[in-house]
């Protein structure tokens, strides 16, 4: 059984660790874990950094931790789903966002993306 997201006694601990051991919904991991974490975190760096060299490199850096997490929960929950094809778009999505956050640390934090470093 695959609990729902807000249920009663919630705490910290298993809002973290259902999604990495893959024990939540796949809509909840892609919504609340994946997608408007990325996007806050996007918003709140450009934000506060003024400078767009600079804020490209701080969101890659604070993105690309946060979806290390986030995609491994993806990639293990993809199937906690009514439509199996939804799990395997889900593992793909996941593989793809792994696979493209080396590159592009390689292409900002070396010069060949948003300028000099």
């Amino acid at each position: 059984p695959v609990p729902d997201w807000p249920f009663p006694g919630a705490h910290m601990s298993r809002l973290l660790l259902d999604p990495w051991r893959g024990r939540q919904r796949l809509w909840i991991v892609f919504l609340f874990y994946w997608l408007v974490p990325q996007i806050l975190i996007e918003y709140l760096v450009h934000l506060l950094v003024p400078e767009i060299n600079a804020a490209i490199r701080t969101t890659l850096i604070a993105n690309g931790a946060w979806a290390i997490y986030s995609c491994v929960s993806l990639w293990r929950c993809a199937f906690n789903v009514d439509w199996r094809w939804l799990g395997y778009l889900a593992r793909i999505l996941a593989a793809v966002n792994l696979i493209v956050l080396p590159v592009a640390f390689y292409l900002a934090f070396f010069g060949q993306f948003g300028g000099p470093a």
